[in-house]
């Protein structure tokens, strides 16, 4: 009676859990292939390797500012992630991966299933390798490119709510996660962050010709 009991419960959960088990199966197998490439030999992987050997963190990001790129955030994980183990790479960018697929099938509905998220990875297949490649498989394309998208995108979700689904953001504490990942976003690709803009600019005009209010954390 007690095995039949524990198998009901067994199976009950895994029912309940099925989306999250497949998302971390998702992730695994993801991680694992991300960590078939490391760093690649006379690229920019070498040159960030190389200057986190020869200077001070600050130093590094006051040059890298003043002289190069305003990518401030990309350009901090930069100086880190090659004395990293290179799962930890592989892990952060298969879930921004993961996060990227979701938000894109988040802004379009309400609520998002594993097969929406596939669906997603599987349209990213469509790109040609060399375009992967440089912005998901190469260490500093990947940092620099898919890492502030899946930043991007995901900060757009309170827009789509409320703009195309009149949803409004209460609860304070995804309020203020969505802030935090804005501003990260703002430091990450000025590429990215002209499209970001365009796009709440476009969302606020759109709140205005439907009259609805312009919230200010929106």
């Amino acid at each position: 009676m007690n095995r039949v009991m524990t198998s009901g419960m067994n199976k009950n959960w895994f029912s309940k859990n099925s989306q999250l088990i497949g998302i971390c199966i998702l992730f695994l197998c993801i991680t694992i292939y991300f960590s078939f490439f490391g760093i690649q030999k006379g690229t920019d992987d070498e040159w960030f390797k190389r200057v986190s050997e020869q200077k001070h963190f600050f130093d590094y990001i006051i040059h890298r500012y003043t002289g190069w790129s305003a990518r401030i955030f990309p350009d901090a994980i930069m100086y880190f992630i090659f004395s990293m183990p290179l799962i930890v790479y592989s892990s952060i960018t298969s879930a921004s991966l993961l996060i990227a697929a979701y938000s894109i099938a988040r802004i379009m509905k309400k609520t998002v299933s594993l097969f929406d998220m596939i669906v997603i990875l599987a349209f990213f297949g469509w790109m040609n390798f060399p375009f992967i490649y440089h912005s998901f498989l190469w260490i500093t394309g990947a940092v620099n490119y898919l890492w502030p998208l899946s930043l991007g995108l995901f900060a757009m979700i309170p827009y789509a709510d409320y703009v195309f689904r009149g949803d409004r953001w209460t609860k304070r504490s995804w309020m203020f996660l969505s802030i935090f990942i804005t501003l990260l976003f703002s430091i990450s690709n000025e590429q990215y962050l002209l499209v970001g803009f365009c796009a709440a600019v476009c969302a606020h005009i759109a709140l205005v010709i439907s009259k609805k209010r312009n919230l200010f954390f929106y």
